[in-house]
């Protein structure tokens, strides 16, 4: 069974990570209590019964936005199961993940020690996990790119995801300008295991649906989606949704990423030097400004002395 997990590594990155594993049950952890509405039902540990008001009370507006977004409703009722993270590592079995969502029960599974270590992660996690079991609810597995999943997921949680600064920002950037980012045919059905190329996978997953909301609209995005729902291959609905092939979308993302981070990487590289130069023409400005009023300040003086008084 695929699930869905969401990752926080250490330095802040907020990324996630898909693994593979046979889902046990979390009845038998969840001894505490149940919260409930008509829309969602939240099983907790003990000690964890504040965290779960607080997934109760965000989950309605989380809930509109996604709605809103895609335009599809989210029209399932959702279990919510709160973990500590001995629970949620016996479950994950050393995987690092701070969530996961289990589109086949309506299920997301969260390691609250994580949203601990990262304050206000907590509506960014509800609501990327909520966007992949909405996903799936519309669309066939078989039918939904791994990476399309995924970047939507991210775009929509607005995640920063440090894609272009610090160190695995750099990576990303000399992929971007090497050409040697990976083909999304390589990222359909999974990503890769490793680390860096896992957080390579995710950054370009992220960058291109900022690119197709940013070329397309969201109109295009949600053309896109409904097309795959009905049943399209991928090439077709890109085509049919786009009006381009899969592999100029593929091109066209590149080249547009190529001249950002060049841009990016010419403003970090120059920083100093745009600085210095910003910071003299300020000089110049405020020294021709004091020259004008020094100027208007002798021509008021010469008029008052021309001035006749009676």
């Amino acid at each position: 069974m695929n699930l869905i997990s969401r990752s926080v590594p250490h330095k802040k990155i907020t990324l996630f990570f898909i693994v593979l594993l046979l889902f046990p049950s979390t009845s038998s952890c969840l001894n505490a209590g149940q919260i409930s509405t008509a829309a969602i039902v939240i099983e907790f540990e003990d000690g964890l019964e504040r965290v779960s008001e607080k997934v109760l009370a965000m989950y309605p507006a989380l809930k509109s936005e996604i709605e809103h977004t895609l335009d599809w409703p989210l029209d399932f009722r959702i279990h919510v199961h709160m973990l500590h993270r001995a629970a949620f590592q016996n479950i994950m079995k050393g995987k690092q993940a701070a969530a996961y969502a289990v589109p086949e029960k309506h299920l997301i599974v969260i390691d609250t020690s994580k949203i601990r270590e990262t304050p206000f992660s907590l509506d960014a996690t509800l609501k990327h996990e909520m966007t992949h079991l909405l996903l799936h609810h519309h669309i066939n597995t078989g039918q939904l790119p791994k990476w399309l999943d995924e970047g939507i997921a991210q775009w929509i949680s607005g995640e920063a995801t440090e894609i272009l600064s610090g160190g695995k920002g750099k990576r990303f950037q000399q992929a971007g300008l090497s050409g040697r980012l990976m083909p999304l045919s390589r990222l359909h059905t999974h990503f890769p295991e490793d680390e860096t190329s896992v957080l390579l996978a995710y950054a370009q997953s992220k960058s291109v649906v900022e690119y197709l909301h940013r070329e397309y609209g969201i109109s295009g995005l949600r053309r896109l989606l409904k097309t795959l729902k009905a049943g399209e291959t991928l090439q077709n609905a890109v085509f049919n949704s786009l009006s381009l092939s899969l592999a100029d979308l593929e091109k066209a993302w590149q080249a547009h990423l190529k001249k950002k981070v060049t841009w990016i990487a010419f403003l970090g590289n120059n920083l100093m030097l745009l600085l210095f130069t910003f910071g003299g023409l300020l000089t110049v400005y405020g020294f021709i400004r004091f020259i004008i009023k020094k100027r208007a300040y002798k021509d008021d003086e010469a008029d008052l002395n021309d001035t006749d008084f009676l």
